[in-house]
């Protein structure tokens, strides 16, 4: 009887650690994918530290450098993300809540355009992937990301 409680407790504890884990892994092969796709793009438009798409967060600066052609885009790109990461650590003091979402909402605007302009650059029904990359939130972003990395730049201006 008490074996069966403690087992019944085992599970209890250590069910949501097994879940954490469970998404810790999913999400750490997002990231390779979109990274590894990211750096291949990135070497098709000749962009120079290509490598650093393999970090998280400051990869965001190599998707504004592929998106925009004003670099202060990337720039501005970066620091929104970073901003609403730390912002959204400390998301619970009221003081700066206001600003916490602005930040957000900038930081996703920001992000979806160079997804946009990503997709139209590489990718012919590049509007019916972009609205399935909103619809999702951006979670298909890496999965669409590695599957227009080996095609051909379109010039469409």
């Amino acid at each position: 009887m008490e074996q069966s409680i403690l087992n019944v407790i085992n599970e209890i504890i250590y069910f949501p650690f097994e879940i954490l884990i469970g998404i810790l892994v999913i999400l750490l092969f997002l990231h390779a994918f979109l990274s590894f796709s990211i750096k291949t793009i990135a070497d098709k438009k000749q962009i120079k530290n290509s490598w650093i798409s393999f970090l998280p967060i400051f990869n965001t600066f190599i998707i504004g450098n592929i998106a925009f052609k004003k670099r202060i885009m990337s720039y501005a790109l970066l620091v929104f993300s970073l901003l609403s990461t730390i912002y959204l650590i400390d998301v619970y003091n009221t003081f700066h809540f206001i600003f916490t979402l602005i930040v957000v909402f900038l930081s996703i605007i920001l992000y979806f355009t160079a997804l946009y302009n990503i997709y139209k650059m590489f990718c012919k029904k590049y509007v019916l992937l972009f609205i399935f990359t909103v619809i999702t939130f951006g979670l298909i972003s890496p999965i669409v990301f590695l599957c227009i990395r080996n095609n051909e730049y379109i010039d469409r201006s």
